[in-house]
């Protein structure tokens, strides 16, 4: 049996979720290199041949993530992990079975800031993002801004906070790429990070998960469909907050009021 020959039988078998790139066949005792297609994140992982074939093995961090868990014991452990720190709703019933990539909604007990966030990363030891922003004060004024890109064949939108200017937040070489930048200032860093938040959770699954474009990474960058969208929120989120400062370009203020007739 050729070596495209056993790829071909395992691409019916593991219904081309397994790459095989790296893969080369020896004999059905020897290990080969595999690659997890599901999830670019979980690379390249190691496994009998003769195992493989079967189809029982594949990708081990998918086994572990599509594992199903009790609501009820999530929570114990999590309580566990975090050293009872935070409040957990009940979003589920206690023995409804869940995954590592479901979302617990949680609340912080030192800063009463409520955020979503995957059982995964939850008992891997993230907690609150708002005790955790390094450099972001919650209790100063900040900036909620996001910005359009156009990257190769990708029309994209930049979504982030900051305490300081923009031409401090972003070099000069970055800055240039980014149009029709959109800034909002609160006089609350807290609301500021609210709002991203939300739109975060909101829009998880338009999410850019390409090759790296920005020199910190792709953190906060979506798919340009929800642009329309985000409008529409942002709207809806500054019509309750009174300490809002509306800034459609750089450098143009003007007050929106919590009964402004502006739109």
């Amino acid at each position: 049996m050729t070596n495209d020959d056993i790829i071909n039988e395992f691409k019916i078998i593991h219904n081309n979720t397994v790459g095989y790139d790296k893969f080369v066949y020896i004999d059905k005792d020897t290990k080969g290199n595999f690659k997890c297609l599901n999830d670019d994140t979980h690379g390249y992982f190691e496994q009998r041949v003769r195992y493989h074939r079967i189809g029982k093995t594949g990708c081990e961090v998918c086994k572990f993530e599509n594992r199903k868990r009790s609501f009820k014991s999530v929570i114990k452990e999590a309580k566990q992990k975090h050293k009872n720190l935070y409040e957990y709703f009940d979003n589920y019933n206690h023995n409804d079975k869940i995954t590592s990539k479901d979302y617990l909604k949680i609340k912080c007990k030192q800063c009463s800031f409520g955020f979503d966030q995957t059982v995964k990363n939850h008992l891997g030891g993230t907690g609150c993002p708002n005790c955790s922003i390094t450099g972001f004060k919650t209790n100063k004024n900040a900036l909620f801004y996001f910005f359009e890109l156009n990257y190769k064949n990708y029309d994209l939108v930049k979504i982030g906070i900051t305490n300081n200017s923009i031409e401090e937040r972003y070099p000069a070489s970055e800055l240039k790429i980014f149009s029709n930048k959109k800034i909002i200032s609160f006089e609350n860093g807290i609301d500021a990070l609210k709002l991203e938040t939300y739109l975060k959770n909101k829009y998880k699954e338009y999410k850019y998960d390409g090759e790296k474009i920005l020199k910190n990474g792709n953190t906060e960058l979506f798919n340009k469909e929800i642009l329309n969208y985000i409008y529409n929120d942002i709207k809806s989120f500054s019509k309750e907050k009174t300490t809002i400062i509306e800034v459609w370009n750089l450098y143009t203020y003007k007050t929106i009021n919590k009964n402004s007739n502006k739109k």
